[in-house]
């Protein structure tokens, strides 16, 4: 994945970057910054994934009053957006995509292992979401299993995306 492929798959104004002076000091993630940087991130996946690159900030900070547990109270979870019904964000030090679902759960939902695969998962499923005749999201599933085994290892999140594009 790159940006001419990123470009082509959902058009520049969609797959924003950012300038090096945009990304969060706390982002040591260097696969990750290269990825904000010289790549981009989708801004949506029709109405269920939406990314705000221009909102990256500790989760903490977006999300005050509300109880978090402890794993998404550090500074280096950063809030990437929303996935179905949670947020979704950032591992700064591991890269790792997470997700804190409506239940708060104590655990993180790991979505993707870092955030390139992230960026190449949702950009395959959005061309295959559009090129297909049919409702089956085997193949979803098995494009998602081949560029990250541990989306899919971790949680039924993208299962319950595929249904969702599938309707």
């Amino acid at each position: 994945m790159d940006r001419s492929e990123m470009i082509r798959i959902f058009g520049a104004a969609l797959a924003p970057t950012l300038r090096f002076s945009e990304i969060p000091e706390q982002l040591t993630n260097d696969q990750a910054r290269m990825v904000l940087k010289s790549i981009g991130v989708p801004t949506s996946l029709g109405d269920l994934v939406a990314t705000n690159l221009y909102n990256l900030r500790p989760l903490s900070e977006v999300l005050t009053g509300i109880p978090l547990p402890p794993w998404a109270q550090s500074t280096h979870v950063l809030n990437l957006g929303l996935f179905l019904d949670g947020f979704l964000c950032l591992d700064a030090e591991d890269g790792r995509i997470l997700m804190l679902t409506r239940a708060l759960e104590q655990t993180p939902v790991v979505l993707a292992s870092d955030l390139y695969t992230f960026v190449t998962l949702l950009a395959r499923i959005s061309q295959v979401a559009h090129q297909r005749t049919s409702s089956d999201i085997s193949d979803l599933t098995a494009l998602t299993q081949e560029i990250d085994p541990l989306a899919l290892s971790s949680s039924d999140k993208w299962e319950q995306l595929f249904e969702y594009l599938a309707n």
